[in-house]
């Protein structure tokens, strides 16, 4: 799926989750276009400043089943709470009251937590162990 990079000039919600105003985000381009047109964003002009800042956006591009890949990075270290924060909702609302195929989704992606686990914990384990994307397009 192609995408395209924007420079949000007002906050939005995506699938969920609440994106900032001057958030740089990567959407799918049927969704740039219609922030575009709505006046919600515009396109950002790479230059020396934002270019580090555009391989780093957010990406928002839906997988296969609709949920966003929220991070060009699976390492939890190289992503800010921001986007953490929003990898924990998006797990949080897929898995609302599903913790056995939370645990089972997790367990298939190779995250290892104690059988007693709770749904936090899974999240946080599924976070740490940079399974989140895969989680999610189960």
């Amino acid at each position: 799926m192609e995408a395209k990079y924007v420079l949000l000039t007002e906050s939005i919600t995506f699938n969920g989750a609440i994106i900032g105003e001057g958030e740089i985000v990567q959407l799918p381009i049927k969704s740039a276009k219609a922030l575009i047109e709505e006046g919600k964003g515009i396109t950002p002009v790479p230059d020396e400043k934002t270019a580090k800042t555009l391989e780093g956006a957010l990406s928002l591009n839906t997988g296969d089943n609709g949920n966003p890949h929220l991070s060009p990075s699976e390492d939890p270290k190289d992503q800010t709470e921001e986007e953490l924060s929003l990898i924990r909702k998006a797990l949080d609302d897929k898995y609302k009251g599903g913790i056995p195929t939370l645990k089972e989704h997790a367990k298939e992606a190779g995250v290892e937590f104690p059988y007693d686990a709770n749904k936090g914990e899974i999240i946080e384990a599924v976070i740490t162990a940079g399974k989140a994307e895969a989680v999610l397009a189960k």
